[in-house]
């Protein structure tokens, strides 16, 4: 697998397959992507631990504080960044049969766009976390 082929997003991890792509190759990135996580957990499984472990004193840490809540709505922030999107021409033509836009990909004709991300959140709401 090409790296391009997968999008491995923050620490969770996420797979993201071009809907391009043949379904062959989205299977197996996929698998091979879930593969390595597994390969690396099977390496260093003390590490995860230890990484859980001082995530959950953090949060019980953090509970205790006077004040202390849990954000539970988010929203993205007015700030964007300009994102490179590798993708192909298109064009867009008025359907005869549905009489709605029909976007056909010219996968012949790679091409790439620049497309605002707005990849910060801000907190909306939290909740108030109960005294231990």
């Amino acid at each position: 697998m090409r790296a391009h082929e997968i999008c491995i997003a923050f620490d969770d991890r996420l797979v993201e397959t071009h809907m391009l792509k043949p379904y062959e190759v989205r299977v197996r990135a996929t698998y091979d992507l879930i593969a390595s996580i597994l390969d690396d957990i099977r390496a260093h499984p003390g590490e995860l631990r230890r990484a859980v472990e001082a995530a959950d004193r953090n949060i019980v840490a953090r509970a205790a504080q006077p004040g202390a809540s849990l954000p539970i709505l988010f929203a993205t922030s007015e700030k964007s960044v300009p994102l490179t999107l590798k993708g192909f021409a298109f064009t867009q033509t008025k359907s005869e049969i549905s009489g709605d836009i029909w976007t056909q990909y010219d996968p012949s004709k790679p091409k790439d766009y620049q497309v605002p991300n707005w990849r910060d959140l801000v907190v909306t709401q939290s909740a108030a976390l109960p005294a231990a």
